[in-house]
């Protein structure tokens, strides 16, 4: 009787309620009757144990399978999503942090990023591409890297991303091999003819135009990066002569100039480091195992990039 009362009730409010949806009478019906009956406890307290669980099987019980992390994001990101379509194998470093970090605000807001010119340096757009000091790579065009031959090198912000990614990647490659005792270059030989270092199996893609760095060489990562900012040329200065990158200012030949390295210049790149701990693009250990004098002296660093992006977020 009772559960002829509820049926007829339920009906009534199904006329209602299917003016207004689109879902199944019947499974109106169902959803109403789970509610009213089963879920309410009405059924067990006159009628004991819901007989539907003789009829319907629980759920079988599976572990949710783990999420995999995709190789663009292997390592954690900073302020904002800085994802791109780009694998790490194709571009080591997310370019994104680059041209934050290299650009900031003052350039990624200008009216054209890609056009702007630092006034001191000269470098060109939000990745700082240096046309006169890369017309040059030196030995980083055994790692793919290639020389700026003029402004049609560089007149676009797609041009200027993919030299800065290729300078980078050189750059890695070149410390890897530097810190593992590795030869994985690509090269000339006296005839002109294209050869592979012993160990290079593995780190050139099938045209044998894109390196792969290995990602696995301790300290390598974040001395590619301090090169970014002070110069392979003066970083190989400070690898061979063990200089400190907390320590004093020096200086040094290079093909008949004096090149001089500052305390402040010193100091620019220990807090370039920083940036990209706090941006999720190096941890503090990668910069130990690159410096290892940095010890006590990376959090300062790493909070006063923290301070300003705060700051950024603020206004």
């Amino acid at each position: 009787m009772v559960r002829w009362f509820l049926y007829s009730w339920i009906s009534c409010w199904l006329l209602v309620a299917m003016a207004e949806s689109t879902t199944p009478t019947n499974t109106l019906t169902e959803r109403l009757v789970d509610k009213l009956i089963y879920q309410s406890g009405w059924y067990q307290e006159f009628f004991g144990k819901d007989k539907r669980e003789d009829i319907v099987p629980p759920p079988p019980k599976e572990e949710i399978p783990s999420i995999v992390t995709p190789k663009a994001v292997e390592i954690p990101q900073g302020y904002t999503d800085t994802d791109t379509l780009f694998g790490r194998d194709v571009e080591p470093f997310n370019m994104e942090v680059v041209s934050r970090i290299e650009g900031g605000d003052l350039v990624l807001n200008s009216k054209d990023p890609h056009l702007y010119v630092n006034p001191v340096s000269k470098a060109v757009g939000p990745y700082q591409v240096k046309p006169k000091a890369h017309s040059d790579v030196g030995n980083l065009r055994w790692y793919g890297a290639t020389n700026l031959r003029g402004p049609k090198d560089y007149d676009t912000g797609g041009k200027q991303r993919g030299h800065s990614n290729r300078y980078l990647t050189s750059l890695l490659g070149k410390y890897e091999d530097r810190y593992a005792g590795t030869n994985t270059g690509k090269y000339r030989d006296k005839h002109g003819k294209t050869v592979f270092g012993k160990d290079a199996q593995g780190r050139w893609d099938k045209t044998g135009t894109q390196y792969m760095p290995r990602f696995d060489v301790k300290g390598a990562r974040a001395t590619a990066l301090a090169a970014y900012n002070l110069g392979p040329t003066s970083m190989d200065y400070m690898l061979d002569k063990k200089k400190k990158l907390t320590g004093k200012s020096f200086k040094y030949k290079y093909k008949g100039k004096t090149i001089s390295v500052t305390e402040e210049k010193l100091e620019e790149v220990r807090g370039y480091l920083g940036r990209y701990v706090a941006e999720g693009e190096l941890t503090k250990q990668e910069i130990l195992d690159a410096f290892p004098e940095m010890k006590g002296n990376i959090d300062k660093y790493i909070t006063a990039w923290h301070d300003v992006n705060k700051n950024r977020q603020r206004r």
